[in-house]
Formats: structure tokens, C-alpha cells, sequence
């Protein structure tokens, strides 16, 4: 599967080897049509869906592996281990995610959203964080609140600075 990194040095996207070892702040893309698996520290592995852009981060303070997300889509799952975490920031959006049960999984999608009507020279774009439970418990704490569990096939929406909507 194709997946892409940036290099400052030459200044332009190359290709990540399969089963290359990625580190903290590498700037990562997936093209469209591709599904590259990233296998995490924490144990949690992440399919990037299509068109996605994402950042490593150093781990958080629990261990967690840490990707900042800029657009795409993700399936997040464990190795088989319960209790696997996941470190998410998009936009002004941060938060861990917990995988509880062995079979967990959530679909995780950010993407920027212009409200209709509006200018697109002037208007600033919405972050959007959408988390969708797929299988198994998935509990979800954005920074400085209480934990949430999502059930399963249920949404957790971000939409701009507004509070998030469970559907």
C-alpha cells in the first residue's frame, strides 16, 4: 500500500518502505485509493482510508501513541491487546481514545467543512472530528473532561468550536 512521507530536505513526498520503522514527527500522507497500516507502539494499529494527511507525535504521558490529524479517514483497532490508547489531536480538538475490549475498533474521520454560503477567501474552515464506535467498547476523553463511552455503532461529532454531539 502506498504511503508517503515529507522530506524537508529534498522538499518533496517519498515513499515509505513496507514494515520501515516510522519515529515521533514525521509528516505522513496515504493517496487515494490506498489503505497503508500503520502498526503503533501502544498497540493499536491505524489503516489510513484514502486521502489522509497525519503526524506522529511522541507518545502521550500514559504511553499512548500520538498522530495529530489534518483530513482523512482511519480505522483504529487493537493488536489484540485490551485496553490499547490512542492519542488524538485535530485542530484545537485533543483527546485519548481507549480501545477497552480486545476486539475494539473506531472509525475516525477529520475533515474541514465551509459552511454553505459562505466565502471561501474569508471564511476560515470548521474542523470536523467524527469518531464512530465499530465494534467492541471504545471509551473517549477529550482533554480537561470527563471520559465518554461511545456504544457501539454510534457517532461523537466535532463540529468548529461547538460541543460535541453524540448520534
Amino acid at each position: 500500500q502506498m504511503l508517503v512521507r515529507w522530506s524537508e530536505e529534498a522538499g518533496v513526498w517519498l515513499r515509505v518502505k513496507p514494515r520501515e520503522v516510522l519515529t515521533a514527527g514525521e509528516r505522513l500522507a496515504s493517496l487515494p485509493a490506498f489503505r497503508p497500516q500503520l502498526g503503533l507502539a501502544s498497540g493499536v494499529q491505524v489503516a489510513l482510508a484514502g486521502e489522509s494527511a497525519v503526524q506522529l507525535q511522541p507518545p502521550g504521558e500514559e504511553g499512548a501513541s500520538h498522530m495529530a490529524i489534518d483530513h482523512g479517514k482511519l480505522l483504529v483497532v487493537t493488536a489484540g491487546a485490551a485496553g490499547s490508547q490512542f492519542e488524538i489531536t485535530a485542530g484545537n480538538i485533543h483527546g485519548v481514545l481507549t480501545l477497552v475490549d480486545a476486539d475494539s475498533a473506531v472509525a475516525v474521520q477529520v475533515k474541514k467543512f465551509l459552511p454553505p454560503g459562505s466565502d471561501p477567501e474569508t471564511t476560515e474552515r470548521l474542523n470536523v472530528l467524527e469518531l464512530f464506535s465499530t465494534n467492541g467498547r471504545v471509551t473517549w476523553q477529550e482533554t480537561g473532561k470527563a471520559r465518554i463511552e461511545i456504544p457501539v455503532h454510534h457517532v461523537f461529532a466535532y463540529v468548529g468550536a461547538e460541543p460535541p454531539e453524540a448520534h
